[in-house]
């Protein structure tokens, strides 16, 4: 799997529905990503708000997460802000026609990586519905653990994971 990273310069193109450069460091064609416009638009709209409120700065990015073997974009994942007193979150979406393939995982597991691989870095979190569900088995298969239930800004209650670098 291959991690597009989305900077903020692109946003407001790309949340335009322009999305010529967005595949050309994986050669892809334009004309490929049509069919993914209406999500790529709600991603890019969604990253274009969030980054001037976290000031983002590589690598606490969004990316687009593309197959090694088909060249397709599959999903979107990504950091909800830079650190802060060594932690950070992350949050992946899998584009429903590549859901139930291990893609969610792949994400997950590549984003714990590159945040485990900034000594920065003491803890991942990431937040769920308080259910079991795809989510939470990716989070448990990769050593997360349930810390309780909180109150996010943004989403309500939602279970909140943690992953110690220790």
């Amino acid at each position: 799997m291959n991690m597009l990273p989305l900077s903020p310069n692109d946003m407001p193109t790309f949340a335009s529905g322009d999305f010529r450069e967005l595949g050309r460091p994986f050669g892809l064609e334009p004309s490929n990503l049509a069919p993914l416009s209406p999500l790529l638009v709600q991603i890019s709209k969604a990253y274009a708000d969030l980054y001037p409120s976290t000031r983002a700065v590589a690598p606490w990015l969004g990316y687009l997460a593309i197959s090694s073997d088909t060249g397709e974009i599959v999903g979107s994942c990504g950091y909800k802000a830079n650190p802060q007193d060594g932690n950070v979150e992350i949050a992946y979406f899998t584009f429903p026609d590549y859901e139930s393939r291990g893609w969610g995982g792949r994400m997950a597991s590549a984003l714990v990586n590159l945040a485990l691989s900034r000594d920065e870095i003491a803890a991942i979190r990431a937040h769920t519905l308080r259910e079991d569900n795809a989510s939470t088995r990716i989070l448990r298969r990769l050593g997360f653990t349930l810390q309780g239930t909180i109150i996010d800004p943004e989403d309500g209650p939602v279970w909140r994971w943690s992953l110690s670098r220790d």
